[in-house]
């Protein structure tokens, strides 16, 4: 029996070679996110361009293979041995691409939290820290004369 193709002759197991592609690159972004240092922004913001136009091109062939496949859910099975050998062997692949791709956005999920709550901490200090320069200002001795401070001074 023939490999079922969309309109445009392409079979599943090419679309999911071209998904394979995707996440192998998707991959490669993570990698690279997951070594980056979190304070060049530039190069995060690169990385998580390149991992969104990846998910984009991974949905897209995802609804592809959908719709090759809506009309006959039984479509896999009515493939010869090897071509779903093959299929089997991709799917595998992604999996285990996803799979990593999961634990190092994981990783640097938890990363940019930590950062994030080290940050807050800081802000924080600062702002105590400043509270505290500033709360005696305003305030005068008993009976003294309230001359202007170079706050109450208009230009």
């Amino acid at each position: 029996m023939m490999a079922q193709t969309s309109s445009h002759g392409t079979t599943v197991s090419e679309l999911l070679d071209r998904k394979r592609e995707a996440f192998a690159q998707f991959l490669t972004a993570t990698r690279r996110l997951s070594r980056t240092d979190i304070d060049d922004l530039t190069h995060v913001n690169t990385q998580l361009q390149r991992r969104n136009a990846c998910m984009d091109i991974i949905d897209h062939i995802d609804r592809r293979i959908g719709r090759i496949t809506a009309d006959d859910p039984s479509y896999v099975s009515t493939l010869p041995p090897d071509e779903r050998d093959r299929i089997r062997t991709i799917i595998q692949e992604i999996d285990t691409a996803a799979r990593e791709a999961s634990t190092l956005s994981t990783e640097f999920e938890n990363c940019l939290s930590a950062n994030r709550t080290k940050i807050r901490t800081q802000m924080k200090r600062l702002v105590r820290s400043r509270h505290r320069d500033f709360q005696g200002y305003g305030k005068r001795k008993t009976g003294e004369k309230a001359g202007p401070r170079f706050l109450d001074i208009r230009l």
